[in-house]
Parts: structure tokens; sequence; C-alpha cells
């Protein structure tokens, strides 16, 4: 639903910048404005500018929580919209489905996640480009049941996958 994403660049204070807007709350009137700074190459193009989930800001922290509406990428039937308690959450999500957020950084390494949800379902936490999960949360009608991660300290691109999904909506993720 990102249908309306023209933006414009522009140089503030010697940093370049990517300015463009995303739609929000699944609605094509609704829009989130985002910012990217642009790093060029020694020949003079432009690297690729990924979308993040803070944009021009530092990474997310230890203990910073991760609303559902900074998830910067989405796949299959996952989107962002208004949830049932209030604010946006990831919802249409069936199994599979993955949300990405970028970045997080962390200057220890972390043994802890909550996530806030309502429904059930398992979610798989990976780090950067890793094919084994580095952590999971059980989740049942919006009680973890269980939970376990582990990451290493640096900055990492976090990306959950759902599995045996029924009902879930995910509001926030904070690493601890």
């Amino acid at each position: 639903m990102s249908w309306n994403n023209h933006g414009s660049i522009e140089e503030v204070n010697g940093q370049w910048f990517v300015f463009y807007h995303r739609t929000s709350q699944y609605r094509q009137n609704k829009r989130r404005l985002c910012i990217e700074p642009i790093f060029f190459n020694e020949d003079g193009t432009i690297q690729e500018v990924l979308m993040t989930s803070q944009g021009a800001g530092r990474p997310f922290g230890i203990n910073e929580r991760m609303e559902a509406y900074h998830a910067c990428q989405l796949s299959d039937s996952a989107y962002i919209a208004p949830s049932k308690n209030g604010g946006e959450a990831i919802i249409g999500i069936s199994d599979e489905d993955q949300a990405v957020f970028r970045y997080t950084e962390w200057e220890k390494s972390i043994d802890n996640v909550s996530v806030e949800a309502n429904g059930s379902g398992e979610i798989l936490i990976y780090l950067d480009d890793e094919n084994e999960a580095a952590g999971i949360v059980v989740l049942d009608e919006g009680k973890c049941l269980s939970s376990s991660f582990s990451g290493k300290p640096g900055k990492h691109e976090v990306r959950l996958e759902f599995r045996k999904v029924r009902d879930l909506e995910v509001q926030a993720v904070t690493f601890w």
C-alpha cells in the first residue's frame, strides 16, 4: 500500500537526504513522512537507499519500544492498520508473513524480548541475513507463553516471521 511514495532529494547541512511518504493505516489518504540519508560512492553514484524504521534518526536501542508502524517492510498479507486496542498494529497476518525493522543497535548482548500483541501464534526473530532464528515468542490470546532470544552487540536488521497464526495483531516489540 505504498501507492503514493513520491518525494524529493535535498542537501541539509552538508548531508543529502531523500524525503518521501508512504501510506499509513492501510488508507490511501493517510500518509507517514519518511526521511533517509543518502550516501555516495567514490564515482559519484548513489548507494542504494533502504527504507528504515527510524529514518534519519538513530537505530532503536535497548528497552526502546518499536511500535508496529515502524515496520518498514511487510510481506504477503500483513499490513499496518488501526488495531482493536487503538493505535496501530501489524494485522492481517498469515503463516509465514514477515515484518522487518531496520535498525536496532545494542551496546551489549541482549537475551530478552517482549511482544505486545492480541491473538495467538509463534513469532520467530531473525537478525540480519541469518537463516537461523535468534529467538522465538509464543503467544496465546495475547499472553506470552514462552520467550527466548540471544542477540549480539551491534547494529541489526530485525525480521519477524509469523507461524501458527490465529487472529494475531502485533502492536510493539521491545528488546532488553
